[in-house]
């Protein structure tokens, strides 16, 4: 190896480590402060270190949505778990609402607003149906 090549730069925080940033700052104040000054500030560091993970800031809006997506299914999940799942589901979706409200307003109030694929909640409240 010569002395002029260089190498990428360590990534100094993980694509993990971020997105929880990110989502805290959700949880918080909402999707629109969710910047890569604000995740500096979060991070105790500056902005350059997202840049080494993510090319840009609607990758790590992305990602965000993703891990709000998860944490709704966790909801999902235990409402799935009730004797009477549908009934479980539906208070799960208001109890989202209530505990998580900045990741309610992003995921279903917003432009990220999407009709979710439910055949698998639909799959097990048919079970508990017969």
């Amino acid at each position: 190896m010569g002395g002029d090549e260089k190498m990428p730069p360590m990534a100094k925080f993980s694509r993990e480590e971020i997105i929880s940033a990110a989502l805290e700052i959700v949880r918080e104040r909402g999707i629109d402060a969710v910047t890569a000054r604000e995740l500096g500030a979060r991070l105790n560091s500056s902005a350059r270190p997202v840049f080494t993970v993510f090319e840009n800031m609607e990758e790590v809006r992305k990602e965000v949505v993703k891990a709000a997506r998860e944490v709704y299914r966790q909801y999902v999940e235990q409402g799935l778990a009730q004797e009477l799942a549908f009934r479980g589901v539906g208070l799960a979706y208001i109890q989202f609402a209530i505990k998580e409200p900045k990741l309610f307003q992003l995921l279903y109030m917003g432009e990220q607003c999407e009709v979710s694929d439910i055949t698998h909640v639909l799959a097990v409240i048919d079970e508990n149906y017969e």
